[in-house]
C-alpha cells in the first residue's frame, strides 16, 4: 500500500489548491452545470475542507492520491451544494459516467449489453452516500477512513456498514433486473 504525501505548509497547500484549480472548476462545470460563480463556491468550500480535515487530524494517512482525495471532496461538496439549493429534487438524478458499471463490477465481457444497461441504469440512480462510497472505494482505491472523512461519517466502521447496505441494494437490483432480462419476470 502506497502513503502519499499530504500537504504540511501553507507554500505546500497553496502550490496543491493552485494545480488543482482548473481541473476541478472544469470537472464541477461539465459533470454539475454549474456557473463558473457556483464551481467556484464548491471549489472553495472543498479546500476549506481538505485544510480542516487535515490540520484538525481527520485525515492523517492516504492511500490515494491527494488529488483523488481532493476530487472526492470536491464531488461531495457539490451534489451537497445541489441538494441545499434545490438544483436537482433528488440525488439520483445526477448523471453519472458510465465505468462505474465497469469498475464496480469488474467487467470483462461476461455481460449481455443489455444486462450491462440495467447495471448501468442501476448505479446511475444510487443515492447519496452510496454512489460516493461505492466511487471512492472501488474507482478511488480509497479506504474507510478516507471515505469517511470525505462524506464526514464518525468513522470507518460506519463506512463499512454503509458500504455493505449499498453493496446489497446494488446487487438486489441487479439481480432483479437480470431475473427480468432473462426470464421476462416481472
Amino acid at each position: 500500500m502506497e502513503i502519499h504525501k499530504i500537504p504540511k505548509t501553507e507554500r505546500d497547500f497553496n502550490s496543491f489548491f493552485t494545480r488543482e484549480r482548473k481541473k476541478t472548476v472544469s470537472l464541477l462545470q461539465g459533470r454539475y452545470n454549474f456557473s463558473q460563480e457556483q464551481a467556484d463556491d464548491v471549489y472553495q468550500d472543498s479546500c476549506i475542507a481538505l485544510y480542516q480535515n487535515i490540520v484538525s487530524g481527520k485525515l492523517v494517512t492516504l492511500t490515494s492520491s491527494l488529488s483523488t482525495y481532493f476530487t472526492q471532496i470536491c464531488i461531495f461538496q457539490a451534489l451537497k451544494k445541489k441538494r441545499d439549493n434545490k438544483l436537482i429534487d433528488t440525488l439520483e438524478e445526477v448523471q453519472y459516467d458510465n465505468s462505474k458499471v465497469d469498475v464496480l463490477l469488474e467487467l470483462d465481457g461476461g455481460f449481455s449489453v443489455k444486462q450491462q444497461m440495467a447495471m448501468e441504469d442501476i448505479v446511475n440512480h444510487m443515492p447519496s452516500p452510496c454512489d460516493v462510497i461505492l466511487w471512492s472505494y472501488y474507482y478511488d482505491n480509497m479506504n474507510m477512513t478516507e471515505i469517511a472523512s470525505v462524506i464526514d461519517y464518525k468513522n470507518s466502521d460506519s463506512v463499512k456498514a454503509k458500504k455493505a447496505q449499498c453493496m446489497k441494494r446494488l446487487k438486489d437490483k441487479f439481480s432483479t433486473q437480470l431475473k427480468e432480462i432473462i426470464y421476462g419476470e416481472d
